[in-house]
């Protein structure tokens, strides 16, 4: 289950970099897999720094979410993330 949530995860995070590049090419496997954005490095200092940040969400359309900056295992702040939401659905309708 969290497999397929982080495929689609990784889906609109593909969708998300086609559409800020106007369609032309795609970031490379490995910069996809770690969901880091093009021309970013992996130091020491830019990680602790990362670390330092709270968790943002970002609505990038109906079926697709993109958190940044979050520490621990990406299906567990996922699941967080929706259950809290689906929580709160009960206080909007």
């Amino acid at each position: 289950r969290r497999l397929s949530v982080y495929s689609k995860m990784q889906e609109c995070y593909h969708q998300q970099q086609q559409q800020q590049m106007g369609g032309r090419g795609m970031p490379s496997r490995d910069q996809a897999a770690l969901g880091a954005a093009p021309g970013r490095r992996s130091t020491p200092d830019l990680e602790q720094k990362d670390s330092a940040q709270p968790t943002e969400t970002e609505y990038l359309g109906s079926r697709c979410v993109l958190f940044t900056y979050f520490q621990g295992e990406i299906g567990d702040v996922v699941d967080e993330h929706f259950s809290r939401a689906l929580n709160q659905s009960g206080t909007f309708g």
